[in-house]
């Protein structure tokens, strides 16, 4: 917003002009004769919060001779002696002797609304204002008071939003009256030139506006994320934290603090070796750990490993601490991002599950929590005081699911089956025997050489059956029995059960969502591909119970699908072989007589 007038000349007529409420060369409209504006302030960081507003300075004339229109200004003379202050102060101490919101508005325009408003001159120059404390009373004292409303956002949707109405027209700073509830998230002051009363759109000057985003302070919840939502037990599971940088403008490097807390639930393991964090702004390289940030984890050497719930933080306070130093403001508002890994363990089936055979629904699954500790009030010199963002949180899961092995004429169960289990890439998973047929996979430091005893590459019914293998990940396994059992149901040792080609099946568990909470939705089982003889069957598909049938001949095989069709197939043939021999031979016979010759048998 251009001033085209000579401040000095201003400054000294202006008020003559708007008292007697003159018309100045024709083109010109005093204060005095221009209708009331409204300014709103939108945005979900104004919810539940209360606005003050104060003027700082007036337009004095509006040359309305061009499209859009030009305006001149002049400072409020209650705030005049403290807005000269501050802008004085940004200037380095040198002074000026111009009207301080003429300069500020000639020089600075009103780039509140623009990425500098966040860090250029005009934020310091507000800052700066804001920090004294004769001016922190006039907004104290101020009656312009906002309300709450909505207005339309992206997309159409309603934001929230604070408004104040019957305003003359002019430049205002809107600031945060706080709220008890705010944790402490201050939004920042922020500078509007409002739009000239009585003017059209066309007819505005520039960089004057009736509507402006709020500007935070504060980070905001932390965004979190995995590229799974389920994993194996001993998966390393890559968590992804994504907040921003806070604004920091003209706050005390000494004290100032920026830190990133993290917190895993029960069911997942903190694992200083395995963590392989790595910390970045707006995308850069790389931030350097023990330089530009440390990690505390409240471990004591020489344990390098915490199951959950586990806190550690990221503290990246000495990173902005040497940025204030250098005076680069430049990161407020740019996105951090924080990877690194954690162990999913075999408490995570306890935590799931509950003690049931489904997910349980009450129970909060595996987790974990970050949230930005930041320091929030530049007008505290002393540092100390410090706001928390709200917790972002994401959801993992892990699941099981059991094969049933019977005898396929009395359905008894039949112990002393084996089967092996190939994951998702076709690999056999080694699996620990926790007894009783019950088996997971390892965990990282029991993958080492040698491997425990209990670590095996098949698995075993007992007497009742029932295999259940625990800490899946959702997707398709193969399961192929690679021993029949060797005893019968009432435990007799027998050889009459054999291996059938075909008989192994795909096991399919299959889970969806929620796609704001990452909670899950729904999970069920089925068998997808494979089982060719026949013998696989879902008892449950919503526990997760694979059936598989044990025979003692072939004449047992169901007559369906390819294997029952292929047996048909082949026991055709036999028959078809069979009475072909048995004609020729008939022929041969019935030649033998004709001719005289003896019988052949």
């Amino acid at each position: 917003m251009r001033n085209v007038n000579r401040k000095k000349l201003i400054a000294s007529l202006a008020t003559v002009a708007a008292a007697l409420g003159l018309v100045v060369g024709g083109a010109q409209v005093a204060s005095a004769a221009r209708p009331v504006v409204s300014i709103t302030v939108k945005g979900a960081a104004t919810s539940g919060r209360t606005y003050k507003a104060i003027k700082l300075a007036d337009y004095t004339a509006v040359d309305t001779t061009s499209t859009p229109a030009s305006v001149t200004v002049a400072t409020v003379s209650q705030v005049e002696s403290y807005t000269k202050t501050a802008l004085n102060s940004t200037l380095g101490g040198s002074a000026t002797n111009e009207d301080p919101m003429s300069y500020v508005a000639d020089h600075w325009g009103n780039d509140s609304r623009t990425p500098e408003g966040y860090a250029g001159q005009l934020r310091n120059f507000l800052t700066k204002l804001s920090q004294d404390a004769g001016f922190q009373g006039l907004i104290t004292a101020s009656s312009l008071t906002s309300t709450a409303t909505t207005v339309s956002g992206p997309s159409g949707v309603n934001v929230p939003a604070a408004q104040f109405t019957g305003l003359d027209d002019g430049i205002y700073l809107i600031e945060d009256a706080g709220t008890a509830d705010s944790k402490g998230q201050n939004t920042l002051p922020i500078l509007v030139s409002t739009k000239v009363g009585g003017l059209t759109d066309a007819q505005q000057p520039g960089g004057v506006a009736d509507t402006v985003d709020v500007k935070a302070t504060f980070p905001g919840k932390p965004k979190k994320s995995t590229s799974k939502n389920s994993y194996n037990v001993g998966d390393l599971v890559d968590f992804k934290i994504e907040t921003t940088v806070p604004t920091y403008t003209n706050y005390e490097e000494s004290t100032y603090v920026l830190k990133v807390s993290d917190t895993l639930s029960k069911g997942l393991t903190y694992d200083k070796n395995l963590l392989d964090a790595k910390v970045s702004i707006d995308g850069g390289t790389p931030l350097v750990l023990g330089t530009d940030y440390t990690i505390s984890d409240g471990l004591t050497a020489p344990a390098t490993e915490a199951k959950g719930p586990h806190t550690f933080t990221f503290d990246l306070s000495a990173y902005m601490q040497a940025k204030i130093h250098a005076a680069d403001y430049s990161l407020a508002g740019k996105s951090i991002v924080i990877t690194y890994k954690a162990i999913m363990n075999e408490e995570a089936i306890d935590v799931i599950y509950d003690g049931g055979d489904v997910p349980s629904a009450t129970a909060a699954p595996v987790h974990n929590d970050a949230k930005v500790t930041f320091t929030n009030d530049p007008n505290d010199q002393s540092g100390g005081k410090t706001g928390e963002s709200e917790p972002g949180t994401t959801n993992v899961y892990t699941y099981k699911m059991q094969i049933k092995k019977v005898d396929k004429t009395s359905d008894k169960p039949l112990e002393t089956a084996e089967f092996n289990v190939k994951d998702h890439a076709g690999n056999v998973m080694t699996l620990l025997d926790l007894g009783n047929g019950s088996y997971r996979p390892l965990l990282p430091g029991e993958k080492t050489t040698p491997l425990p005893a209990s670590a095996k590459t098949t698995v075993v019914t007992p007497s009742n059956g029932v295999i259940t293998i625990n800490g899946l990940s959702d997707g398709t396994y193969t399961v192929t029995e690679t021993k029949a059992p060797v005893k019968d149901v009432d435990g007799n040792v027998t050889s009459k059960y054999k291996l059938i080609a075909g008989s192994d099946f795909n096991a399919k568990i299959a889970a969806t969502y929620d796609p704001t909470t990452k909670k899950l939705d729904t999970l069920t089982y089925s068998i997808d591909g494979g089982n060719a003889a026949g013998l696989a069957s879902i008892a449950d598909s919503v526990r997760g119970v694979f059936k598989v049938q044990n025979i003692s001949s072939l004449a047992q095989l169901p007559l369906t699908g390819a294997y029952g069709i292929g047996f048909l197939v082949s026991v055709g043939v036999l028959l078809i072989a069979s009475g072909s021999l048995l004609y020729f031979r008939a022929r041969k016979n019935a030649r033998s007589v004709v001719a005289g010759n003896s019988v052949v048998l």
